[in-house]
């Protein structure tokens, strides 16, 4: 996945699940997004019968320690916002890495233009 993005001139960071609740806000809260892996053998409090299963959060609200979820697998739960700590709770530690850090676009490095493909981003 982070080659992927990558070559679609996103750049990421892969992470472990911290050892702290505190840590992960603060990660979250400098994230312009977040790719995690969560499963319902980690948490079963919001994800059920989930062995493993990529989301996507956004939007970190520290006010309200909550995140904006883009969940595809789910169409009652997509682009609602829930507690971080759901996320945090269920992150998959039996992987390698539980979530990718979304840090910038650059539509220079974006090596799909050269194939004539052309996207609009929005940004904030």
């Amino acid at each position: 996945m982070q080659e992927v993005l990558r070559f679609c001139g996103v750049s990421s960071y892969l992470f472990h699940k911290p050892a702290s609740y505190e840590e992960f806000q603060k990660q979250m809260e400098v994230m312009k997004s977040a790719v995690v892996l969560v499963s319902s053998k980690e948490d079963d409090s919001y994800w059920k019968d989930t062995p493993g299963h990529y989301v996507n959060i956004w939007m970190y609200q520290k006010e309200d320690d909550t995140v904006f979820l883009a969940e595809p697998g789910s169409p009652e739960n997509n682009r609602s916002r829930i507690p971080l700590r759901y996320v945090y709770d269920a992150l998959k530690t039996a992987s390698s890495f539980q979530y990718l850090a979304v840090d910038e676009y650059q539509e220079d490095n974006n090596q799909w233009k050269a194939d004539g493909i052309d996207e609009v981003w929005n940004s904030p």
